[in-house]
């Protein structure tokens, strides 16, 4: 019996999950009788492909938005401005300590790789700008006060704070649009691709004329792809004949000491029996069958809390919650009393309850009282008190 290999798809990185998913699409659309059998969940599929696919259509297209475009070109200009007036009081000087100013502050300009600002990306621009304005309102405040461009400074400054604005706020919504939007749309693509697999592999075990082989050996071939893609189990097959699948063995150690085991095919999925109360299986079970014999021992959950509460005599109580299976230690009893029932050493595994009783009085002949606890009403009784 062939079954399609198990593949956990959000594995998967953007460019590798977007052509596996056209891969799947164009050996279904080659299968007659997959679209025959199997039309709900083909058409499901296929609608969450062309949803993937107008997603990153989309977040493709809104890379550059005219506004940022704009304050972009205004950020350049005020730029040339400031830049052109320093170039002039360089050239054609008032005085020679304007010229030295000048040449400062053209000398920061090549620094800082803004000469020829048309050639540079966005974001070392943006970078660029940034550090220059810094420089000439702090260190080089002087200079840019002797060639007299203080107000070009500020245009830019003002350009800069502008584009800045409208930057940070297209990416904001870009990256709302795009991790939202992507997120639901893997996740109907994923839901709709399991839905499919489930479909096919159930109908397989009665495939008795071989009807699906074709069908499952094609995606298998690019599934075991993905697994050398992706380093996950089944990038071999471990032997057997070609095109069959070897089989293996899951077995689950439970804390009482009972087992289970189930033999199943490379890359089938696989589900773990329910775990006792409060534990865990180790190693966490994969989603599908390895290439390999693997067993589970079930361990405690350290993050299970469980609260014991413990009462004093005195009608008081002090509650004490911790990880269940760590080392429980009680509260200091009052003179002359017990905790009843006896502490565990380790938290138990539910909420417990624990009392102050009186301990025993001493045995007037000398010996212990075998550690009857002491009554104060009964004894008194007895007395005759």
């Amino acid at each position: 019996m062939k079954q399609i290999l198990i593949l956990s798809v959000t594995a998967l990185k953007e460019k590798l999950y977007v052509a596996f998913m056209m891969i799947v699409l164009k050996i279904v659309n080659e299968s007659e009788i997959i679209g025959e059998k199997f039309k709900f969940y083909v058409d499901s599929f296929k609608a969450a492909y062309n949803h993937l696919n107008n997603i990153y259509l989309k977040y493709d297209l809104r890379f550059y938005t005219e506004q940022v475009q704009l304050q972009d070109l205004e950020r350049t200009r005020a730029f040339r401005m400031m830049r052109d007036q320093i170039r002039f009081e360089l050239t054609y000087p008032a005085s020679e300590a304007k010229g030295e100013a000048a040449r400062i502050l053209m000398e920061i300009i090549k620094l800082y790789g803004c000469s020829e600002i048309s050639q540079l990306r966005m974001n070392e621009k943006t970078s660029a700008l940034t550090n220059l304005i810094e420089d000439y309102e702090g260190k080089y405040q002087g200079q840019v006060e002797a060639v007299g461009v203080g107000q070009l400074l500020g245009a830019l400054k003002l350009a800069q704070e502008n584009f800045m604005k409208v930057y940070l706020a297209r990416n904001d919504e870009e990256a709302k649009f795009s991790l939202k939007a992507m997120a639901d749309a893997r996740k109907m693509m994923t839901d709709a691709y399991r839905d499919l697999v489930i479909a096919v592999n159930l109908a397989a075990k009665q495939d008795t004329e071989g009807e699906l082989t074709q069908f499952i050996d094609m995606m298998n071939v690019e599934i075991r792809k993905q697994f050398v893609n992706t380093g996950q189990p089944g990038a071999t097959t471990g032997g057997g004949e070609e095109g069959e699948i070897p089989f293996r063995t899951a077995t689950f150690h439970f804390a009482n000491g009972d087992s289970q085991k189930f033999k199943l095919a490379v890359g089938a999925i696989l589900t773990a029996p329910a775990n006792t109360e409060g534990y865990m299986w180790k190693p966490i079970v994969p989603e599908a069958m390895p290439d390999k014999n693997i067993s589970f021992r079930e361990v405690l959950i350290p993050d299970k809390v469980a609260t014991a509460t413990f009462h004093f005599l005195n009608h008081t109580e002090e509650a004490i919650s911790q990880p269940i299976g760590t080392p429980l230690t009680a509260p200091k009893n009052t003179d002359g009393c017990i905790w009843k029932p006896t502490v565990p050493p380790t938290m138990p595994n539910e909420d417990t309850a624990y009392y102050e009783e009186l301990k025993a009085p001493a045995n007037p002949g000398g010996g212990s009282t075998g550690g009857d606890i002491y009554h104060p009403d009964e004894d008194d009784e007895e007395e005759g008190i």
